[in-house]
């Protein structure tokens, strides 16, 4: 912070040469503001917090985007979760995708930068305690450049923090993969997170094989091999375990229930529900 005092009458005359130092300052990448107003030696307690706040809105410095602006608290928590939840099963494309709404938002929401800070630092607690196999590289990166606690600590804007850390995001996930010793779980994990992340969407085999990118016929028998079960049959069954809990919780139609968990055809949800209960979706909810 830079103040200069004046004499209450006297209106310095460097003013137009302050703004065009400013404007160059800019171009080299500082930030800057001038006060709106003189402020006099008693007035600057309130202008060093103007300078704080500026500096905090100074921070969210990513394009501004329209599509967020009902976004909420709420969404920015909810998106963090389902990247971190997502980057624990190896799916960088989720990740990414979720990081990215992560911090659209919250640039357009503008939190203290504090609370931004504890927000990341908190979500790699939680990737930690969700796959403890990244406790080993997460402490290895430190003093590296891709130490995400320094990132996140030391990032002077938002957008350079991003850049950040989607690189060492991906250099983490890089290392676990590497370390793990049996792969094959690996690709079962990455196939039913997908499975569990798209199952009231149309979703099909090759969807998934292409997923994990294997062609989908060896796919198909690496599952079974894997899972104990088809594809079909793993669908159908996460499909009709989410149908029960919507039976037992709401009062949504049958036909709603179907089309909730992936199925489009009443008739076809119905048949799978009676394959796997052994009752129809009716006769189950009147035996709760």
């Amino acid at each position: 912070f830079v103040f200069m005092l004046f004499p209450d009458t006297d209106i310095p005359r460097c003013l137009d040469s302050l703004h065009s130092f400013g404007e160059y300052m800019a171009v080299q990448g500082y930030k800057f503001k001038f006060s709106k107003q003189y402020v006099t030696f008693h007035q600057c307690s309130d202008g060093f917090k103007d300078c704080l706040t500026w500096f905090e809105f100074g921070y969210y410095d990513l394009p501004y985007t329209p599509a967020y602006e009902g976004c909420t608290a709420e969404d920015i928590s909810e998106f963090i979760h389902q990247a971190m939840n997502s980057l624990a099963v190896y799916d960088m494309k989720n990740t990414l995708h979720y990081l990215r709404l992560f911090f659209a938002v919250t640039n357009h929401r503008k939190p203290p930068v504090k609370e931004t800070k504890k927000t990341l630092n908190n979500s790699i607690y939680a990737l930690i305690r969700q796959n403890p196999k990244y406790i080993e590289p997460v402490s290895g990166l430190k003093f590296s450049e891709h130490d995400l606690f320094s990132q996140i600590e030391n990032a002077p804007s938002l957008s350079i923090l991003e850049k950040e850390l989607y690189c060492s995001l991906n250099h983490l996930v890089e290392i676990v993969l590497h370390s793990l010793q049996n792969k094959e779980d690996c690709i079962i994990e990455k196939a039913k997170s997908y499975i569990e992340r798209n199952y009231n969407e149309c979703i099909s085999l090759e969807d998934v094989a292409a997923h994990v990118y294997m062609n989908k016929s060896y796919f198909s028998s690496f599952f079974k091999s894997k899972a104990g079960l088809t594809y079909r049959d793993y669908l159908r069954n996460y499909r009709i375990e989410k149908s029960i809990r919507l039976i037992a919780d709401s009062n949504m139609k049958i036909y709603e229930i179907a089309q909730a968990v992936g199925y489009n055809d009443s008739a076809h949800f119905i048949r799978a529900f009676k394959e796997v209960t052994g009752k129809s979706p009716g006769d189950y909810k009147v035996s709760l």
